[in-house]
């Protein structure tokens, strides 16, 4: 949930589990195997679990579709 421009809450079970303080303001958020953050300029993915962002991507989307794929053994 976007509390704030700065702040994103993650919730498991309708509980409040972690809180995504931001350096940038967020415009929008994605769910999907990672928490997508966009702001004005760039997407940012992070980790469900520690909310530590995983990696920056220097694009503008205007919606991102989580694909996943199964190895199968």
């Amino acid at each position: 949930m976007r509390e704030s421009t700065s702040k994103v809450k993650v919730f498991k079970n309708f509980k409040e589990k972690q809180v995504v303080k931001l350096n940038f303001s967020a415009e929008g958020i994605f769910g999907g195997a990672c928490l997508g953050i966009r702001s004005g300029n760039f997407l940012c993915f992070y980790d469900w679990e520690k909310t530590k962002m995983i990696r920056r991507i220097d694009i503008m989307p205007k919606n991102v579709m989580c694909k996943t794929s199964f190895m199968w053994y």
